[in-house]
């Protein structure tokens, strides 16, 4: 027999002495192949000394992947401005001073109160806020002082951490900064990259203005002589289940904002034979025009039981969409 062939090669594992520079490059070809998923549930494996192995579960919001920079300190504005970041979900923070982030690891959807940005660099840690976000600033501090300063300024605030480094930075220093990070932020850790100076990214999009679908004051009145039915409370939760997962159904498909979710309420009108008459959106707390459509479809094919004595029941539908949670990773393999 000929010779064996030779096992395929492992993009996810980098050697003892590799750094940040190595790292981005590996996750950029492991995109590129399509082998960006992941089910390790943390970022990064290993020990200074040791091979180290990228086990995140990859999402990367530009491409290709740019390298890491060789130098962040000059671009770190002692002025502090909040850095912009680039998700998949979209972006956090509107731009300010000239240093954007791309995420290359997946987060869960991420609302627009901001967070925090991580950089270590030759000269040290740095903490800038993302976004809104109340934190106070600092850096450059020493490995000595780091952990102290991080685990003061981020405290129990669940907030997303975006970790970025300088290209030379080796992963033993990585994981030691990944190790500081307090366990309140543990669940929502993702590594970026940071962008070149003259990379403009777009204004993060406005919601749009449509109203339509929404009725703030409920159904409109029936016509003139329309007969009022009844249906209990049982038949009419019963029917629900087809709408509730129609519903989840839209909600898997949104992006961006209204990933993150929130609560609406459906007003629908029965008609005598069962069938949805009317329907509107009492309150939205996503805004999402897209969903409301996509939530109205799954409606119009639900069937209610007929009212007894026949005529049209008016309800509320409470739904209340949740954004997945299983995306969130730890900072380092255990």
């Amino acid at each position: 027999g000929g010779d064996a062939p030779a096992p395929a090669e492992d993009l996810r594992v980098l050697g003892a002495g590799a750094t940040f520079a190595d790292l981005v490059a590996a996750a950029r070809r492991l995109d590129d192949r399509q082998e960006a998923d992941s089910e390790a549930g943390c970022l990064l494996r290993g020990a200074a000394g040791t091979p180290w192995r990228l086990e995140a579960d990859l999402s990367v919001a530009v491409r290709p992947l740019p390298d890491a920079p060789p130098d962040l300190d000059a671009r770190l504005d002692p002025a502090n401005p909040p850095v912009r970041v680039l998700t998949r979900w979209g972006q956090l923070a509107s731009a300010a001073g000239d240093l954007a982030l791309v995420a290359f690891t997946s987060t869960p959807p991420l609302r627009a109160e901001g967070g925090a940005a991580v950089f270590l660099t030759d000269e040290g840690v740095y903490l800038r806020r993302v976004g809104p976000a109340e934190l106070e600033p600092f850096g450059p501090v020493s490995a000595d002082h780091a952990g102290a300063r991080l685990a003061q300024a981020l405290g129990d605030r669940i907030v997303p951490v975006f970790v970025s480094a300088e290209a030379g930075v080796s992963l033993a220093r990585l994981s030691d900064l990944l190790r500081w990070l307090p366990e309140a932020a543990a669940g929502v850790t993702a590594l970026a990259v940071a962008l070149a100076p003259e990379t403009r990214l777009p204004e993060p999009a406005e919601r749009a203005g449509d109203e339509s679908n929404l009725c703030p004051d409920g159904l409109p009145e029936p016509a003139p002589g329309t007969e009022e039915g009844e249906l209990s409370v049982r038949d009419i939760v019963g029917a629900l289940t087809p709408l509730r997962e129609g519903a989840r159904r839209c909600f898997d498909g949104t992006t961006g904002a209204a990933a993150t979710g929130g609560r609406v309420s459906l007003a629908v009108r029965i008609g005598p034979g069962g069938e949805l008459a009317e329907a509107c959106f009492t309150s939205d707390e996503i805004g999402d025009p897209g969903l409301r459509s996509c939530v109205l479809e799954a409606a119009r094919a639900t069937r209610f039981p007929p009212p007894s004595p026949p005529g049209i029941v008016d309800a509320v539908v409470p739904l209340v969409f949740e954004p997945d949670d299983s995306l969130r990773q730890a900072p380092l393999c255990r």
